[in-house]
């Protein structure tokens, strides 16, 4: 039996990333966790190691900054961290007027969902088809099927992701490199600490999913070699009704969540 590739998880201090990490972890991969928040992926790499027994490294790195993604791979090599599978989950949620954010919080969302997972991808993903192996597990989102207001940049950054992973996976598959995306709806964690959601009745309804359990169908479908997977029943219904949705029907959705400010 092969031993289990070193996996590098982004934004893996809480939420689905944390969740991908115990998963992980629990199959006997080595980790590299990565997040901005210092003390969150220290007690994080602490819990997974005492958790599983496994070898979990953490590296303290804002990819939302230009260059991050080089430092990141310069920092592996440094240390001989042999990677094999890249999980790029690190991502930020802005709801509102798009015109009302601030202009540093706007590059910052475009640089974490789309040219940091890029150049990652990139970086890592020649190794691996060099290699002749290796893996990579993209997170992006239900709300890549449809534009809509209040998130207009979430959405559509998740879309991005979303197509630049399935042309990927043509591209590495021939060299034996698996690439998935998942495609989660609402998920309970910090990314809804800032919005007003009722998250105990979103997560009786269905509305909203465990994180646990997203990253254990997401590592699941990428061991399955599946181009994409949306965990959750009623999150696989809206993936297919989102697209033969009215425009009319955004627009009034829109308007009752402005009547509801």
């Amino acid at each position: 039996m092969s031993t289990p590739a070193m996996a590098l998880i982004t934004g893996a201090s809480s939420g689905i990333g944390l969740q991908l990490a115990h998963e992980l972890a629990r199959q006997g991969h080595p980790l590299v966790l990565v997040s901005e928040r210092a003390d969150d992926l220290m007690r994080a790499a602490g819990a997974l190691r005492e958790a599983h027994r496994v070898p979990v490294h953490a590296v303290v790195q804002d990819l939302a900054v230009p260059g991050a993604a080089d430092a990141l791979v310069a920092r592996c090599d440094a240390e001989g961290w042999p990677v094999g599978l890249l999980v790029s989950n690190a991502g930020v949620l802005l709801a509102g007027p798009f015109v009302q954010e601030a202009p540093e919080r706007v590059a910052r969302l475009m640089h974490l969902h789309t040219t940091a997972v890029v150049e990652l991808c990139h970086r890592f993903g020649a190794r691996f088809a060099a290699r002749g192996g290796g893996g990579i597990l993209t997170v992006s989102s239900i709300s890549a099927r449809m534009p809509f207001p209040v998130i207009a940049l979430y959405g559509p950054s998740k879309a991005f992701l979303h197509q630049f992973t399935r042309a990927l996976r043509h591209e590495l598959r021939p060299a034996g490199v698996r690439v998935t995306t998942v495609l989660p709806g609402a998920t309970d964690t910090s990314l809804y600490e800032e919005h007003a959601v009722d998250r105990r009745l979103a997560l009786r309804t269905g509305i909203m999913q465990r994180p646990h359990r997203v990253a254990r169908i997401a590592v699941r479908a990428w061991q399955r070699d599946r181009a994409q997977v949306v965990p959750g029943a009623l999150n696989r219904v809206i993936w297919w009704l989102l697209p033969v949705l009215p425009h009319g029907f955004v627009a009034l959705a829109y308007r009752l969540w402005r009547r509801r400010r």
